[in-house]
Formats: C-alpha cells, structure tokens, sequence
C-alpha cells in the first residue's frame, strides 16, 4: 500500500486508542497488547496486508521508524 494510507491507518488506530483508554484501563489488556495484536493480524503471521522485502524496501522502512518514533512518543 502507499505510504500515506499506512499513515492514516496508524492515525486511526492512535485516535481509536485515545478515544477508547477510559474503557481500556478497566479491562484485563493494555494499549500494548492491542498495537501487538493489531501488527501480528496485519504482518505475515495473520492477513499477510504488509509484506517487507528489507533490501527492496528501504526508503519505505526510513518512513516506518519515523513513524515508529512518533508512536512512541505518543
């Protein structure tokens, strides 16, 4: 997928954490836990939608660890 559909996937999620954490920290799981989940269900171990060839790959995994650094820090 395109760089920027990523990006707002990613924006939906944190907007969807951030709206959901009152009900989030009366349940048994963290906000952790759900991101885990969400990147195993959309890697290769669940519904295959992000498959990374590292070497074909690299200028779109310099703007993933950027984006990883801002969820980080959110």
């Amino acid at each position: 997928m395109i760089f920027t559909v990523w990006v707002a996937v990613l924006g939906a999620v944190l907007l969807t954490l951030a709206l959901t954490s009152s009900y989030l920290r009366w349940m048994p799981v963290t906000t952790s836990a759900i991101c885990l989940g969400l990147g195993v269900a959309i890697g290769p171990a669940g519904l295959e939608l992000l498959r990374l060839d590292i070497a074909d790959s690299s200028a779109w995994m310099e703007h993933l660890t950027e984006v990883a650094v801002v969820f980080s820090l959110f």
